[in-house]
């Protein structure tokens, strides 16, 4: 499934990489059947928490057993999104190094998605140039994430090249909506307009069967803002997150530094003003709530 944002990318493949593996009876967690089994039972705790919005018990289930799996890379980077989520940026910082020093399908490109969060310019254009200066070729999902880092942070020339890098490794329409957004900010209009055309009538298609589909409500949401829509984006920002996963879209949109370009038409839109504020009154139980 191709993924128009960020946390896709992460929570939609890199999660599922992650759990699925953990969930399967024949991978080994720990050398110890006893601890193995006590972390499959963590971690369905973790899913519903997830599921639910509620970071701070994620990091109240997982932090006091960091110490007890030092190699597990699971723990660490479920830690760090968690404290990502809140706005705990160091400490966040530290237990995303721990998790790609433990993973190898852990891409040191997510320091890219850390830094936009953080609102680091400096560090984010760093990995950015990086990564366009490497002669390792590295994975479509890979160049993708990347390029949707380049195009929420402005960097469009820099977007355009990860982008058609991916692009070339696929076989499959290239539809990503940052891709079009990049596109049309450098002046290919016409290419843009394809890309959003298509996804468009794909997700009303989809919509059509089920109304209620997170995702195509989502890519929805990304429809109206690059429409200049607000009040249409936020709608379909409700429908597509509620309760759940709605931190990126807060730090992504409101308070981030760097912010996210596609979101640029429609941050002043009173309606996306009342989202916007009943995620930081989200976001801020969760903290007191941690701090209890």
């Amino acid at each position: 499934m191709e993924v128009t944002r960020l946390v896709e990318t992460i929570k939609l493949s890199l999660y599922a990489v992650l759990i699925l593996a953990l969930l399967q009876p024949n991978v080994a967690i720990s050398s110890e059947e006893a601890k193995q089994a006590k972390l499959k039972e963590t971690f369905v705790h973790v899913l519903e928490f997830e599921e639910n919005g509620e970071p701070e018990k994620i990091i109240a289930l997982l932090q006091p057993m960091a110490e007890d799996y030092p190699n597990d890379a699971y723990i660490p980077f479920w830690l760090f999104d968690s404290y990502s989520a809140l706005g705990h940026f160091e400490q966040a910082e530290q237990w995303l190094a721990k998790a790609i020093e433990r993973s190898e399908k852990l891409d040191g490109s997510m320091w890219a998605l850390f830094y936009l969060l953080s609102g680091n310019a400096e560090a984010l254009y760093a990995v950015l140039e990086d990564y366009r200066s490497r002669e390792t070729d590295y994975s479509a999902g890979v160049y993708t994430q990347l390029g949707i880092t380049a195009s929420a942070s402005g960097k469009y020339e820099a977007a355009k090249y990860f982008f058609d890098k991916s692009k070339a490794l696929t076989d499959e329409p290239f539809l990503n909506l940052h891709y079009a957004h990049a596109l049309r900010e450098l002046g290919h209009e016409q290419q843009a307009a394809m890309i959003i055309q298509q996804r468009e009538e794909e997700m009303r298609k989809l919509l059509a069967e089920k109304p209620e589909d997170q995702h195509a409500n989502f890519v929805m949401a990304e429809l109206s803002a690059l429409a200049g829509d607000g009040e249409s984006a936020a709608a379909y920002l409700h429908k597509a997150i509620g309760v759940r996963q709605p931190y990126y879209v807060y730090w992504s949109i409101s308070e981030a530094s760097l912010g996210d370009n596609l979101w640029s038409k429609v941050r002043q839109q009173p309606s996306m003003q009342k989202f916007l504020a009943e995620k930081r009154k989200q976001m801020l139980a969760s903290r007191a709530k941690l701090a209890e």
